[in-house]
């Protein structure tokens, strides 16, 4: 698959000979490698675009960049982020909760020092559990 981009060096086409500047839109295909500003050039020797058109890529520019697809949706906002957040908060909150229990039935209740401790002390071991996957 290939990309439509502006071009960082002058050159032209082996097939049409059409030459472009630097910054001039090209289309460009690594394998097989092909190169010219003339779609039907390009597509005559066997280049395709990429559907795949990013609204911002790294860097900021909307032009070139990555076609890295995610599975996973990006968080669009500072609120979207935190939210997620909350719910893994909430996941290892209740895991934590839900071993204290255990323990507590196992071997009686704790007092709330050692309950803070105990919790603090799983929460991390899961958050960090999850870190490593």
């Amino acid at each position: 698959m290939g990309s439509t981009m502006d071009s960082k060096y002058a050159g032209k086409c082996n097939v049409c000979e059409t030459p472009w500047k630097v910054g001039e839109q090209i289309h460009y295909s690594k394998d097989p490698k092909i190169i010219c500003t003339n779609m039907e050039c390009f597509k005559e020797q066997g280049g395709s675009i990429s559907e795949y058109n990013p609204q911002q890529t790294f860097g900021g520019s909307s032009k070139g960049g990555s076609s890295y697809k995610s599975n996973y949706p990006v968080p669009r906002t500072l609120e979207q982020k935190l939210s997620d957040m909350a719910v893994l908060d909430t996941q290892i909150a209740k895991l934590a909760t839900d071993r204290l229990k255990v323990v507590e039935s196992d071997i009686g209740t704790l007092e709330t020092s050692e309950k803070l401790i105990f919790l603090e002390s799983w929460a991390r071991t899961i958050a960090t559990s999850f870190n490593q996957r």
